[in-house]
């Protein structure tokens, strides 16, 4: 009995230990590979190497995740194991967040845990992406509706509140804090107060937002660089529109969400916390585009399972059997993430790269990668002479290397601003004569074909490195 009640009153502390034990070991022990996480670990080296961020780092989001970033790799050191520990942390707090919100629901304790116990496995595809700004910004808004439905009398400081969470947000993922704020609006005129009201609070709301970003806007002005700011995070986004495609399960899922709310909603069934997690869910939903993948679908999905958890809570009667059977599964699946995770410390302390003096230390490394940069390298070296990578993998060579070209860094369809095409061609023109260019052997999904075609009709192939990367001077 004892051991219960020390367990029930740790039980928040124990939840968030267990939880950062089993992001860790999913994230640390993930082989380095040319995902998000390279590009943003490198954006972010690239700032704590002096590059303002969307002067010389083509940032495609707006910055609060990179800030975060720079200032932990100015008081720990700027390698991969500190980003990576930066990712558990924010991986370990949306986990949480989710539990915290569920306990403030009052959804059954076992449900709960079998919810906390399910999604590391629903979310590993993702998981082992690391520190990503989508995920702090879902971390974010789940904390903000944690807040929002305590406050069963919303007054101003409710609104106040949820009006710096907007901000945070948005400074965090523009699009996502646009979606959180749209919620609270649809939210609000399902309220029943007066239009003015109504007015009066959306007001509140949207004022942390208007004050927060007309004074970063200012600073960016002064800095230089408020036309790429605008370029980078707004008006590439028309460039994502080639990307747009869709993933099977999203459908299912939110499917299995919305259906059986929306019947209860019409019979009048519902409380104001589930009209408040479903609306929220449906929006969110929209994270998903323009790029739809497996990651971005995994992430958007997160509403929705939080929604049709309180349905269940909200038809769940407790039977024996049944409360056997979700028991039984509780313990299956923490045993799993657990045991998974605790194998991937252990492996990842046996073989992570132990050399302080690269940027990779911390990582476990990839040996195809590891000979494909030595061979990079050597070549580079050999030859004598500058290097441009144009490829959507080239942050791998370029942080080993220490080598920057502007967008070129990154030429991927909508990381480089409107028409980026034209820019990334532009771009290559400005580069010295004698200045040699690295591709892919092909165009990658992602990429700008029509700059493959002007390299190749304006610049003479001499060498292909391990079969994939080409090596390209100009035609005399």
């Amino acid at each position: 009995m004892k051991v219960i009640e020390i367990i029930r009153k740790y039980e928040k502390l124990i939840v968030a230990i267990i939880l950062l034990i089993i992001t860790m070991g999913i994230v640390l022990n993930n082989p380095i590979k040319q995902t998000d996480e390279v590009t943003l670990f490198y954006e972010t080296f690239k700032m704590n190497n002096g590059h303002p961020i969307y002067k010389e780092v083509n940032v495609l989001v707006t910055p609060l995740f990179f800030y975060i970033g720079l200032i932990i790799f100015k008081i720990f050191s700027p390698t991969y194991l500190t980003y990576r520990i930066f990712g558990t942390v924010i991986w370990t707090c949306l986990l949480y967040n989710t539990y915290s919100l569920l306990c403030t629901l009052k959804v059954n304790k076992k449900l709960t845990f079998l919810t906390i116990a399910f999604m590391p496995i629903f979310l590993r595809n993702a998981i082992v992406v690391g520190a990503n700004y989508n995920v702090l910004a879902i971390a974010l808004s789940i904390l903000a509706i944690n807040l929002y439905l305590k406050c069963e009398n919303k007054d101003i400081k409710t609104y106040i509140t949820q009006g710096i969470f907007i901000f945070l947000i948005f400074m965090t993922k523009q699009n996502i804090g646009v979606y959180y704020a749209l919620a609270l609006v649809i939210l609000e005129f399902n309220n029943s107060y007066t239009i003015r009201e109504k007015i009066k609070n959306i007001l509140v709301l949207a004022l942390p937002t208007i004050i927060g970003f007309s004074a970063y806007l200012i600073y960016l002005y002064f800095a230089g660089s408020l036309y790429n700011f605008i370029d980078y995070v707004f008006l590439g986004m028309f460039e994502f529109q080639r990307n747009i495609g869709i993933e099977s399960y999203i459908i299912v899922i939110s499917l299995i969400n919305i259906i059986p709310v929306t019947i209860r909603m019409l019979k009048k069934e519902t409380d104001k916390n589930q009209e408040v997690l479903f609306i929220i869910s449906i929006i969110m939903l929209l994270i998903s585009y323009p790029i739809v993948c497996d990651f971005h679908s995994r992430i958007a999905l997160i509403f929705s399972i939080i929604s049709f958890i309180y349905l269940i809570n909200e038809l769940y009667k407790e039977k024996k059997i049944l409360n056997y059977i979700i028991i039984v599964a509780i313990v299956v699946l923490a045993i799993y993430d657990i045991a998974y995770s605790i194998f991937g410390i252990v492996n990842w302390n046996k073989n992570y790269l132990k050399d302080k003096s690269t940027p990779y230390f911390g990582v476990v490394y990839n040996n195809e990668i590891d000979n494909g940069i030595k061979i990079v390298e050597f070549y580079i070296k050999s030859t004598g002479k500058k290097v441009a990578f144009f490829s959507p993998i080239s942050s791998i060579y370029n942080l080993e290397l220490n080598i920057t070209n502007g967008i070129l860094d990154l030429p991927v369809v909508g990381n480089v601003g409107l028409n980026g095409e034209e820019k990334l061609i532009n771009a290559i023109k400005s580069l010295d004569d004698g200045t040699l260019i690295m591709k892919t052997k092909a165009g990658l999904k992602h990429e700008y074909r029509g700059v493959h075609e002007f390299i190749e009709q304006n610049y003479k192939k001499i060498y292909t490195l391990m079969d994939r990367l080409e090596v390209y001077e100009k035609r005399g």
